[in-house]
Formats: structure tokens, C-alpha cells, sequence
């Protein structure tokens, strides 16, 4: 099952990348860099890194995954319907899911008005 996902993953990448190309060769040579197979290794992707970074990556990969929700059903299948204070438990998590959600997205948007540079393609049509 995990193999979809980055299968998925990886065909929206480079789709992005021949949406937003302006030729076929630019988006190969975007893929070369990409991928580390270009010849000018003039800026490595390990500069990059900093902990805003790795906090995004981080959630990235958490967000992107089935994990919240595979936890969740091996704890509800471990549990029995009957007992009250595990809908409790239950309702309390999906509060946290969501409250999650919404700080996730709101830091999302506090990082884009803040930017001088805006990351939508579409102000360029």
C-alpha cells in the first residue's frame, strides 16, 4: 500500500514540473537537478535544510500518509464499542485531528502572506 503513495507522489512531481516548464528540455534539465543526476553541483539540497525545513518535511510526511488514521483504527479495533470512555477518547481525537488541521493550515497561510514571494503558478496566466 505505501508503494502507491509514492508512486502518486512522484508522478504529481514531475507533472508539476512539465506544467510549470516552459520547454520539454528546461523540465528535463528541472528533473536532472531534482533527481541530483545534473552535472553543476553548485548548490547542494543539504544547504537548504534548516528546521523550518525539517518541521515541513516532518509534517509533510505524516500529513501525507494514512498513519493518524491506521492509529486509530488499530486502537478502535482493540477496544470495545460498549465502553464509555473510550468514545470519549474517540471524539477527543478527532477534536485534536481537526484543531491539528487548522493550525497546520493557518501557519500555512501566516508563512504565505509574509513572503515576498508567492509560490502560485497561476498569477503568471
Amino acid at each position: 500500500m505505501p508503494v502507491r503513495y509514492f508512486y502518486t507522489g512522484v508522478v504529481i512531481l514531475v507533472g508539476w514540473v512539465f506544467f510549470r516548464a516552459e520547454t520539454v528540455s528546461y523540465a528535463i534539465g528541472y528533473l536532472k537537478v531534482m533527481s541530483g543526476f545534473s552535472i553543476n553541483h553548485s548548490f547542494p539540497a543539504i544547504l537548504s535544510l534548516n528546521a523550518k525545513t525539517i518541521l515541513a518535511l516532518a509534517l509533510g510526511l505524516i500529513g501525507s500518509t494514512p498513519f493518524i488514521g491506521n492509529l486509530l483504527d488499530s486502537h478502535n479495533r482493540n477496544m470495545s464499542n460498549n465502553d464509555r470512555s473510550w468514545v470519549k477518547l474517540n471524539v477527543l481525537a478527532q477534536s485534536m485531528i481537526k484543531t491539528f488541521y487548522l493550525l497546520l493550515f493557518l501557519i500555512c497561510v501566516v508563512f504565505l502572506s509574509g513572503d515576498t514571494y508567492n509560490p502560485f503558478i497561476y498569477f503568471r496566466f
